[in-house]
């Protein structure tokens, strides 16, 4: 083909063009209207550029790699590079002296023909030519549409500008981070562990960033635009990162040392600032994933983070746990937390923050928050087994509750595991269902005057006595709902020898059918003759068989007026305005049976 040139590794698609133009000898607008390959157009891009690659003799894909084109998060993809099209320099051709002069010198009779513009030249950071280290010359001639830029155009038409540029070139010696971004965005093989899984502009940014922290200058945040003045940050931050990943590590360790933070109004203090404020915003970003670990897996070891900390998008990370963080993680209000931290006199750390915190190690806090949560008062396991005070500590002498402290105090308040009231529920309804019997219709309570309901359920547990359950589905299950058969627990219940012609007080409140306090009350008040006896190192009491006929002879109780609780009611209305002889309160009423028409 007459008209065959192909397009340069590192050129533009935009700059062949313009090259394309002259090379043809037609000005670059006329050049675009005329074989209507107006490139720099979303619309019929597809068609312009397979038009150029028809008429110049390339591969249309190829053309297509070497455009400009925006991805949905406004950046541009170009030459396999992902740059900020904020950082293009379109205002007017950047060049290389040196290098101009020796493309046009190397080409036969169309001697601009290879003078093209390295993609290199279109970034204002790289200031110096690494394979001539001279300055980076701009044209004086501005482009006229920054859309199309007419790159060799604009120095064929200025060449004399160009020659004295090169005449007069200063000696710039150029750095490792010239090199490297320059043959990086030019398409040549680079290598360093931290920035080639960075994408380009990124991989600008970081050192940026890294080289102002060291060199104690302020970063304009994460909408600032590089300019030539971000040279030296640039350099000084690609050299600390030279060597990969431990030059990363040595520098973050350096900050650690110095004790470094960024204090800023809206979030407090900060740790290792400005890059930590680029990364936060990058966290989802794959492409920035291996830094955002390091540097978050290093912060994790090296500083006091706990779990609220949403460090770089992670949560629930960390060594250290605040009041704060095991309040949200175990559901425990954090004003109890610190209550028992501070009676239980656990020590932590005291980081500096955004407010002073007190952080404790994540096993020690998960540990004591854990016994906080189990750990309940004795009016709640009253009321979870529907059980009396005394009948807790029986429970706690047969080992079937442990008592634990949250503090070493010895006034300290003592409570009850929940989860072992859960499991010693959930045995003895096991037992209940497994081998529940018929003839077990009575409740623990009502057998008490056998046996204690701590030694009842011993007795079931270890497999002597056979329980029962009756309950309704949505209850929750108490010690009130088990049953057992009543002459099984006779038969299991030790034996007590009462001195003749006297009752025990068991005995008393059943023929009385009154509470056993009544019957203590009315022993104490001499109507009944009590008698105290041992029997087996315990002392109990015993009522005489005469007072007692001769006191119901004469008198009735209100529980044994109404014969059952179901005719408590209709019995109240009975009684209403009769003066009862003893009165206990509540149903503890005891009437002259005379009062009431007994005959």
């Amino acid at each position: 083909m007459a008209h065959t040139l192909i397009i340069e590794d590192s050129e533009s698609l935009p700059d062949f063009v313009s090259r394309y133009a002259r090379f043809r000898g037609v000005p670059l607008v006329d050049f675009m209207r005329h074989t209507g390959t107006r490139v720099w157009r979303n619309k019929g891009f597809e068609l312009a550029v397979t038009r150029l690659a028809k008429i110049s003799g390339n591969d249309p894909r190829v053309l297509a790699a070497h455009s400009y084109r925006f991805q949905p998060s406004r950046l541009l993809s170009f030459l396999g590079q992902t740059v900020d099209p904020k950082v293009m320099y379109r205002k007017a051709a950047r060049y290389c002296p040196h290098c101009v002069i020796e493309d046009v010198n190397t080409y036969g009779s169309n001697k601009f023909a290879r003078l093209h513009c390295r993609a290199a030249w279109l970034n204002p950071v790289l200031t110096v030519c690494p394979k001539h280290d001279i300055a980076i010359a701009t044209s004086s001639t501005a482009y006229h549409n920054y859309r199309c830029p007419d790159f060799t155009g604009a120095l064929a038409d200025n060449w004399k500008e160009v020659v004295d540029a090169a005449n007069n070139a200063a000696a710039v010696p150029s750095t490792g981070s010239d090199r490297y971004f320059s043959d990086r965005l030019n398409g040549q093989a680079v290598h360093n562990e931290v920035l080639d899984d960075l994408p380009y502009y990124g991989a600008l940014a970081i050192c940026e960033i890294v080289g102002a922290t060291e060199l104690k200058r302020p970063y304009g945040g994460r909408h600032h635009i590089l300019t030539a003045a971000s040279r030296e940050p640039v350099q000084h931050g690609f050299e600390i990162l030279q060597s990969g990943y431990s030059g990363l590590r040595r520098w973050l360790d350096t900050i650690d040392e110095r004790g470094i933070k960024w204090n800023n109004n809206s979030v407090g203090v900060r740790l290792y600032g400005p890059l930590y404020s680029y990364l936060k915003y990058r966290v989802d970003d794959p492409e920035f994933a291996p830094i955002v670990s390091f540097v978050r897996d290093h912060a994790v070891r090296a500083q006091k983070i706990g779990p609220e900390n949403d460090f770089l998008g992670q949560k629930g990370f960390g060594r250290f746990h605040s009041t704060r963080s095991a309040a949200a993680q175990h559901g425990i209000p954090r004003e109890i937390i610190c209550r028992k931290l501070k009676a239980a006199g656990v020590q932590g750390e005291i980081a500096l923050g955004s407010g002073v915190r007190t952080l404790i190690d994540v096993k020690q806090m998960d540990e004591f928050a854990a016994r906080l949560k189990d750990s309940v008062s004795k009016i709640y396991v009253q009321e979870r087994l529907g059980v009396s005070e005394p009948t807790i500590d029986r429970l706690r002498e047969a080992g079937l509750l442990t008592v634990t402290k949250l503090t070493s105090h010895p006034r300290a308040r003592s409570h009850y595991s929940s989860m072992q009231i859960e499991t010693l529920i959930g045995r003895l309804e096991e037992l209940a269902r497994t081998s529940g019997d018929r003839d077990a219709t009575v409740p623990l309570s009502k057998c008490a005057h056998f046996m204690t309901i701590a030694g009842m359920i011993v007795h079931a547990l270890k497999g002597d006595l056979t329980l029962g359950i009756k309950k309704e589905g949505h209850e929750a299950t108490t010690v009130l709902h088990f049953v057992v058969d009543p002459r099984e627990v006779a038969r299991l219940a030790p034996k007590v020898i009462v001195p003749d012609h006297h009752y025990s007080c068991f005995a008393t409140l059943n023929r009385m059918a009154v509470s056993a306090d009544t019957v203590r009350s009315l022993g104490e008040l001499g109507v009944l003759k009590a008698l105290e006896y041992t029997d087996q190192g315990a002392v109990h009491t015993a009522y005489s068989m005469a007072s007692i006929r001769t006191f119901l002879l004469h008198h009735i109780s209100f529980r044994r007026l109404a014969g059952s609780k179901s005719r408590w009611e209709t019995t109240e209305r009975r009684v209403s305005g009769i003066k009862p002889v003893f009165d206990f309160g509540g149903v503890e009423r005891i009437y002259r049976k005379s009062d009431l028409g007994f005959n």
